[in-house]
């Protein structure tokens, strides 16, 4: 009898005291866990972003090669969007018509590809604040874009109204213009993207946070 109950006893369920240690362990877990576990999805969303724009750079460099054409990336400042042209689009209009029919039909054919992009609704462009294209006011000059680029686009109607960036502008011998801009998430934290003009290659800063 008395080696029955001693195994009863071994066998009894777990005391509210340890109960109420298990339940701390996992608060205390759960709190150290769940910012690391958002800020890591957070930042995730932005890397991904910044990874696209450093594969849609090297693809524009390689478009103004390929097809012996200037090309020009711009992004909206402050927003999401951003579009892949040809610059000569322009000059080569007025050299072989006059109402620019033949780009157009180069790019139908897909002989000239042209490309409009968007970032994560939780992301957007930013000037880099020690860029020299930054004015006095802290902020990039935008223009819009004129109707014989925006025709090239499938979707053109809708960015008539688009403020959008200087253009950065790649060329046919692999080279490109000096370049730096921020993509930056709803946190602030950010990402610093670099073209360097000499060798058209980009490089990409680690994730850092803006102070308040």
């Amino acid at each position: 009898m008395r080696t029955c109950s001693r195994s009863s006893r071994l066998r009894a369920g777990f005391s509210l005291f340890e109960l109420v240690l298990v339940l701390a362990a996992l608060v205390v877990v759960l709190g150290i866990s769940v910012p690391v576990m958002t800020r890591f999805l957070g930042e995730q969303t932005l890397r991904e972003d910044v990874e696209d724009l450093r594969r849609e750079l090297g693809g524009t460099r390689y478009k103004a090669i390929d097809s012996g054409l200037v090309y020009q990336f711009r992004f909206e400042p402050g927003g999401q969007k951003y579009v892949v042209l040809p610059f000569d689009r322009v000059e080569m209009a007025a050299q072989t018509s006059d109402d620019g029919s033949a780009m157009v039909n180069a790019v139908a054919s897909g002989m000239v590809r042209v490309y409009s992009g968007q970032l994560a609704t939780t992301n957007r462009f930013e000037a880099e604040p020690e860029s020299q294209a930054v004015s006095e006011s802290g902020t990039l000059p935008t223009e819009q874009l004129p109707d014989e680029w925006l025709v090239l686009l499938p979707e053109g109607t809708s960015l008539k109204q688009t403020a959008w960036s200087l253009p950065i502008l790649f060329y046919p011998d692999g080279t490109a213009e000096n370049a730096t801009f921020r993509i930056v998430d709803e946190d602030n934290r950010f990402q610093t993207i670099t073209l360097r003009g000499l060798t058209g290659s980009v490089s990409i800063l680690p994730v850092e946070q803006e102070e308040d």
